[in-house]
C-alpha cells in the first residue's frame, strides 16, 4: 500500500500562520503537501477529494458533513479587520461588490 503526505489546503492569510507555521518552519515541515488557495477552494478540494485536510470556513464543514480537529479553529471576539476594501471610485457610486462566490 502506497502512504502519501496528507494534502493540505490553506489560505494564505495572516489569521492562519498558528495553524501553518508549522508545515512552513517548524517541526512538520515537509511531512505535508501544504496547497495555498482561496477559502472557497480549500472547501472545494476537500468535496473533491483532492486535499484531505483544509481549512475552511465552519459553514462549508457543516455542508459537507464533515469532522473538525478538536482545538483548532480560528475565531475572534469582536471586531476583525480581515477584509479591506479599496475602491477608485467614490463610494457612492459603488453598486455591486463581487467576492470568489458570487453568482453571475
Amino acid at each position: 500500500m502506497e502512504v502519501h503526505k496528507p494534502r493540505v489546503a490553506a489560505v494564505s492569510y495572516l489569521n492562519t500562520v498558528p495553524l501553518v507555521w508549522g508545515m512552513l518552519q517548524g517541526p512538520q515541515k515537509g511531512l505535508a503537501d501544504l496547497t495555498f488557495c482561496l477559502p472557497s477552494e480549500c472547501a472545494d478540494r476537500l468535496r473533491d477529494g483532492t486535499a484531505d485536510i483544509g481549512l475552511i470556513p465552519v459553514i462549508e464543514a457543516a455542508r459537507q458533513n464533515l469532522p473538525a480537529v478538536p482545538g483548532t479553529g480560528i475565531a475572534c471576539d469582536g471586531a476583525v479587520r480581515s477584509i479591506l476594501l479599496f475602491t477608485k471610485t467614490g463610494w457612492k457610486d459603488i453598486r455591486r461588490v463581487a467576492h470568489p462566490r458570487s453568482p453571475p
